[in-house]
């Protein structure tokens, strides 16, 4: 449950007037004369972190908080906080303000079940919830202070899913058989196979998304090593000279699929070299992440380059069942967070689950977008 006050004082406010107050409501108040406690039905039995200090210091209180945060059934992962610092001299703390993009869809009626936990670990946090003209803000303060933001904006379009067909180049059958679908498919070719060049053609004249593979020379969990693979030992000028014949090779690729090893991941100087030529060409990136890769998108978006992550593979089995399974858990997870991007590679079992699941998308709820036009779309939303 939550505590209803008076709004918190704006971080802004100058020292002398904040330690003022802090120091009035520390000595004259008490939780009581805050506020009441609000009616309410129960929330979800979950299990927080106990605090290792409950009488800390506002940071270490904040912290707590933090880590708490993180144990809650919310919606969406929090993503990475944009840390504010606040005050001055001897009362200083870190606001933290999250942003949660996610379908209205499946949330409960109030946000305040979703944070009752929060609550009941932490008495003396205040935890207040506002409406938005596009969403609900949840703001979370110690002694009067704010020290956490949630914003949860609502997607205002349906749940998108991005279904990118890899390995792309070896053959051209298969390419047909997807295209008959008709469907916004993203085609993955592979650069310097034998029909690298000719799949994109091909792809592009049906006026579907290309995508190049960026090739390395890394373990690409069951994924072969493409010829021309960059290295982690390559120069600048080889770098460069790796992505410009692998866009010569395809030069319809409007973004690249990267899956880096760690060793080229690791070494910044590398990283930032790959990045400067990508960004160059004007590409968007899709990261087809293994559990032990280097974080490509993190990277990416200190250069401003767009990037999305796709963490769900359909294809290391070719037992129709399963792939059915793990196509269903890409549906909820689109309806859970707004966007799901899945991989496969064009093999018999994953073309036939394909065929029979793409078309019931849409009267599911559920657009079938292509990359680029997901990366336009959570740049707009």
């Amino acid at each position: 449950m939550s505590r209803k006050t008076p709004p918190f004082f704006s971080p802004g406010l100058p020292f002398r007037i904040l330690f003022t107050v802090a120091l009035a409501l520390a000595v004259h108040l008490s939780f009581q004369n805050l506020g009441e406690i609000s009616p309410g039905t129960p929330g979800p039995t979950l299990v927080l972190p106990t605090p290792m200090v409950r009488e800390g210091s506002l940071t270490e209180k904040a912290d707590q908080i933090t880590a708490a945060l993180e144990g809650l059934s919310l919606p969406r992962k929090l993503p990475s906080p944009v840390e504010e610092p606040q005050g001055a001299g001897n009362l200083q703390w870190v606001h933290r303000r999250y942003i949660i993009t996610t379908p209205k869809q499946g949330m409960p009626d109030s946000l305040e079940r979703l944070f009752d936990p929060l609550s009941q670990s932490f008495p003396e946090a205040v935890v207040q919830i506002r409406d938005l003209n596009d969403g609900q803000e949840v703001s979370i303060g110690i002694d009067g202070l704010r020290t956490h933001t949630i914003t949860f904006r609502w997607l205002q379009r349906p749940p998108r899913v991005v279904i990118i067909v890899d390995g792309l180049g070896e053959d051209i059958l298969s390419v047909r058989r997807l295209l008959e679908l008709n469907l916004p498919l993203t085609y993955s070719v592979v650069p310097f196979q034998p029909f690298s060049s000719l799949v994109a053609e091909r792809v592009s004249l049906m006026k579907r998304e290309v995508l190049a593979h960026l090739p390395t020379d890394g373990p690409a969990g069951g994924r072969e090593v493409p010829a021309r693979p960059l290295r982690a030992s390559m120069s600048k000028a080889e770098i460069d000279a790796t992505l410009d014949a692998t866009l010569a090779e395809l030069p319809q690729a409007r973004g690249l699929l990267g899956r880096l090893p760690t060793t080229l991941a690791m070494d910044s100087k590398r990283m930032d070299w790959l990045l400067a030529a990508v960004q160059r060409h004007g590409l968007y990136l899709v990261e087809d992440r293994p559990p032990d890769a280097g974080d490509l998108c993190d990277a990416a978006r200190t250069r401003k380059i767009e990037c999305q992550r796709c963490e769900i593979s359909l294809d290391d089995t070719d037992d129709e069942g399963t792939i059915r399974s793990r196509f269903a858990s890409l549906i909820e997870r689109a309806r859970t967070e707004g966007l799901a991007i899945g991989i496969a590679r064009p093999g018999a079992a994953v073309i036939a689950v394909l065929e029979a699941e793409l078309p019931k998308l849409k009267d599911s709820g559920i657009d079938l977008v292509s990359a680029a036009q997901a990366i336009d779309g959570e740049r707009l939303s």
